[in-house]
């Protein structure tokens, strides 16, 4: 448990105590300002206001929906757009309730009235409190000018959080910091990718981690990304360091660089990308997959991942290089097709069904009659299947994609009707059956 400073105000206790008079003169209605009732009204929500400001600046309690919806499939990595969609909502909302108060005013439906009124200003206050709280006002003390003292108190906040102690929410400064240094290393190995003379000896050097049992997110930080590490991360691995906590270097290892791993996944799955052998590319494809799906895992209680465990999560691959190059043909292929967005879970999933569900050579050997027609269809346009594949393996219903043409969907539903129990087996073993011959 880490050390925390209780921190105690009077400014703070004055303001919320003004606002707690407020709240309790407006409801009794002693005092409207000589504005028939709606004095009261007023009164009740210029308190609401103070007090949800008040306590939004003190515990930011918004920023667990900042979290909350950081959970969400393509979130995880999105923290300053989340913040503003929060951001934009929060005032929408505030300016339906007013206009809501307005109406019922001139309606004279007082209860409305009062309720609108009250909603809008707490929700005012929340947004005022979170841009005091310097979500965008980029008010907040950069770490280069914070004191030792400072800096010792905001690395044992974001250990504290890491521990998954008592504290529940991570302060915007934190993770203002955190999104900066993912950027930072996301728009590094894109620079790096598009140079074929930097690009072939990191493969090389991740290749050599893979075949070390090491965790790639060490090979790149200690390697191409350390160059671009802010002062703030420098400092933070020197605390872990000096903590001796393993956990939390591996933590901030996943955190920072899970969104370059991704990026790494995208690129190698573009044709041309990589002066690599299929064979080796195909193996450091996998263990990129493998390591993402883990970050993922790994990150899911901090609100920085939308993955649910299931039982795939608890069993490590035996990947063969028959495997490998399967997926990463796949990957390619559905790459190939316009409307396909990349994602590594689903080729996670066509992974782990493919290594657990059909390792034996024999289940892969011949096919049921009754697929042939499938399998013909897969072969005709392998792309299309694979994009259809990877909204069906994420849980999608592929009718509604617009790349989708009807006569596929058709063709899954009646695939599905057969209700064979392994609907996701079924898929995968066409695919391979189609790749075994198009590869």
């Amino acid at each position: 448990m880490s050390e925390q400073t209780i921190q105690f105000s009077l400014v703070s206790l004055f303001t919320m105590g003004i606002a707690t008079c407020a709240i309790i003169v407006g409801i009794s209605g002693h005092q409207d300002f000589n504005i028939a009732t709606v004095g009261a009204f007023f009164l009740t929500a210029i308190g609401v206001f103070i007090l949800f400001f008040q306590i939004e600046i003190q515990h930011s309690l918004s920023e667990l929906l900042d979290s909350y919806i950081g959970n969400y499939p393509g979130m995880e990595t999105e923290y300053q757009q989340t913040r503003r969609f929060l951001d934009v909502s929060i005032s929408l909302t505030s300016l339906v309730f007013f206009s809501i108060a307005i109406w019922s005013l001139g309606e004279r439906f007082d209860t409305l009235f009062s309720l609108s009124t009250v909603s809008a200003s707490g929700l005012l206050g929340l947004f005022f409190g979170r841009l005091k709280n310097g979500i965008h006002s980029g008010k907040s003390k950069t770490w280069t000018l914070m004191t030792e003292d400072e800096k010792l108190a905001d690395y044992r906040e974001l250990r504290n959080w890491l521990s998954g102690g008592h504290s529940t929410t991570l302060s915007a400064q934190q993770m203002n910091r955190i999104e900066s240094q993912r950027a930072i290393f996301v728009h590094e190995i894109k620079g790096i990718i598009s140079d074929k003379a930097r690009f072939t000896p990191l493969l090389n050097d991740l290749n050599e981690s893979r075949e070390k049992q090491g965790l790639m997110h060490e090979t790149l930080m200690r390697g191409p990304l350390k160059r671009v590490q802010s002062q703030w991360v420098s400092e933070l691995l020197e605390h872990i360091k000096t903590d001796k906590i393993s956990q939390y270097r591996q933590l901030i290892g996943s955190l920072l660089t899970l969104p370059v791993k991704l990026t790494l996944l995208e690129a190698l799955s573009t044709p041309g990308v990589g002066q690599l052998p299929n064979e080796e590319k195909a193996r450091l494809f996998s263990k990129l997959l493998q390591e993402c799906e883990e970050d993922a895992v790994r990150l899911q209680g901090f609100g920085f991942s939308n993955v649910s465990t299931d039982e795939r999560h608890q069993i490590k691959l035996n990947i063969t290089d028959e495997s490998a190059q399967f997926v990463l043909f796949v990957s390619r292929k559905a790459g190939t097709t316009e409307l396909y967005d990349f994602s590594s879970g689903w080729l996670h999933r066509l992974l782990y069904i493919f290594d657990i569900h059909l390792e034996k050579e024999e289940d892969r050997q011949t096919y049921p009659e009754h697929f042939r027609s499938a399998i013909n269809t897969a072969v005709d346009d392998f792309g299309l299947w694979c994009l259809c594949i990877s909204e069906l393996l994420q849980g999608r219903d592929s009718s509604t994609h617009l790349g989708v043409p009807q006569h596929l969907n058709q063709l899954f539903e009646e695939i599905l009707d057969k209700k064979t129990g392994h609907f996701e087996k079924d898929l995968v073993l066409m695919t391979w059956w189609a790749y075994a011959q198009l590869a």
